[in-house]
């Protein structure tokens, strides 16, 4: 069974879960409502993130990505995260605030930005190099801030390393308290069986997969 369907199988045990539960009590059955509308919500989300990954806005930011800076299969890579969060339009806020075309909050642009350059995303007529520029910058502080919590550091720019700064763009704790080494494909998996019953993390890892490699599976 390919890494997709465990994640897909462990948030429909989610769903089997609440229906078991309609006896139980009144408190109980609101914990379960609620996190029974998670797994359908991620459940959804998860099965339109190829589609999201690979639209056409996204993949034409590749030339630009390369142009930055980025080696081909990085630009890639990087590509199909602006599909996820952007769809290709950096100076469109999210409903959290979040701009850019790897998405970014104002609060964490503080940290990972210069001034001029969280004012350039909210600019529309920036252009598409400097867009990409700060897209990889923005990538590269992800990189280095999740090598902090992850030993056996599998080098910067590589597959593995976006896979890395996806999780810790997406909830930083959920890197942090993960406590991972070396090679994503295995932590990929070994993750599915710790984030088993969290709906939100599990379509993280959906989102971090499909971003590295493509595909919800783990090579």
């Amino acid at each position: 069974m390919t890494t997709g369907d465990l994640i897909i199988g462990a948030i429909l045990a989610l769903l089997a879960g609440k229906k078991a539960s309609a006896s139980t009590s009144a408190p109980s059955e609101k914990k379960a409502d609620k996190k029974a509308t998670a797994a359908t919500d991620a459940l959804k989300r998860i099965s339109g993130l190829q589609a999201r990954a690979n639209q056409d806005a996204a993949t034409a930011w590749e030339p630009d990505l390369e142009a930055a800076g980025a080696s081909p299969t990085l630009a890639r890579a990087l590509a199909r995260w602006i599909g996820i969060q952007s769809s290709g339009n950096p100076s469109k806020p999210s409903t959290a605030g979040e701009l850019g075309l790897l998405q970014i909050l104002p609060a964490t642009a503080k940290e990972a930005l210069t001034a001029g350059e969280w004012l350039q995303l909210k600019d529309p007529t920036t252009s598409r190099a400097d867009q990409a520029k700060i897209a990889l910058k923005q990538f590269r502080w992800h990189q280095t801030k999740a090598q902090k919590w992850v030993k056996d550091w599998p080098g910067n720019d590589t597959l593995d390393s976006v896979w890395y700064a996806k999780l810790h763009h997406s909830r930083p704790k959920s890197l942090s308290d993960a406590k991972l080494s070396g090679p994503a494909p295995t932590n990929a998996r070994s993750l599915l069986t710790k984030w088993k019953t969290s709906p939100a993390d599990l379509l993280r890892l959906a989102e971090a997969n499909v971003v590295t490699w493509g595909s919800t599976d783990a090579p």
